[in-house]
């Protein structure tokens, strides 16, 4: 993993253009400009940076008129990162496209075979599921095991015998209690029990599993290289961002509508 390549300051490359090249200029790539996704796809700096900018641009041109054209779009959340700086997106005619495929293909219309609509090859079902979910999901995460064992492990109820095990056993207990609360209001309580479920003899530190970080416990994410790729918030604002972050997810402060897709 690595950090995405830092863009250059967008009032930077403002004022360079009209210092150097007039007001005439910025007219100039705000007409080359055609929407805020080129071709469809949202481009951040780091992959914009290795294209070819549309003829009569430079890249630094290019990514200007890109974030001018962004700008009016840009809706903020009610969340906020470890500086202050409000989260935001942007609903480009690629996204919106995307979301009503959703709402046409997967609300309501998925079919199942009648053997599924019995309640017992229903629940039946859903368990296989849920297993398998739990073993890729553990899988990706770096659990090291056969799908075969786990499948077993799963199915006949026996003990994790090492930590990849252990992995797939709690995703599979936190999809079942996920189920369980289908209809509940997400609250730091459940999100808690969530993460103690996940965490059951999977951490280093077992006083971990079912609580917020403490002040007195540093936590920094690096890659190999020892650079560091992300500093959380101070142990201190978890709890009112938990509260925070639950509140966003039950829309019990919403004002304006947000696409259930684009919250989740």
């Amino acid at each position: 993993m690595k950090l995405p390549m830092k863009p250059p300051p967008v009032q930077e490359l403002l004022e360079s253009v009209v210092t150097t090249d007039g007001p005439t200029r910025y007219l100039d790539i705000s007409r080359l400009i055609i929407g805020p996704a080129p071709g469809g796809k949202y481009l951040h700096w780091d992959k914009l940076f290795h294209i070819d900018p549309p003829e009569g641009l430079t890249t630094e041109e290019w990514w200007l008129g890109l974030k001018l054209a962004r700008n009016h779009l840009y809706q903020e959340l009610p969340l906020s990162d470890r500086k202050g700086t409000p989260f935001k997106f942007v609903l480009f005619d690629g996204g919106l496209r995307l979301l009503h495929r959703i709402d046409r293909d997967a609300s309501g219309a998925i079919r199942v075979s009648e053997q599924v609509n019995n309640p017992y090859m229903r629940d039946t079902y859903l368990l296989k599921s849920l297993a398998e979910e739990a073993i890729t999901s553990s899988q990706l995460e770096g659990a090291a095991t056969t799908r075969k064992v786990a499948r077993e492990m799963l199915r006949t109820g026996r003990k994790p015998r090492d930590r990849s095990e252990q992995m797939i056993y709690n995703n599979y207990h936190a999809m079942l209690f996920i189920r369980d609360l289908e209809a509940e209001l997400l609250t730091p309580k459940i999100i808690l029990e969530l993460q103690r479920i996940l965490a059951q003899d999977a951490v280093d530190d077992p006083t971990a599993a079912g609580r917020l970080r403490r002040s007195d416990e540093s936590i920094h994410v690096v890659d190999e290289n020892g650079q560091v790729l992300h500093v959380p918030p101070d142990a201190n604002e978890l709890p009112a961002r938990l509260k925070k972050l639950c509140d966003f997810a039950n829309e019990l402060d919403e004002k304006d509508f947000l696409h259930p897709v684009v919250r989740s």
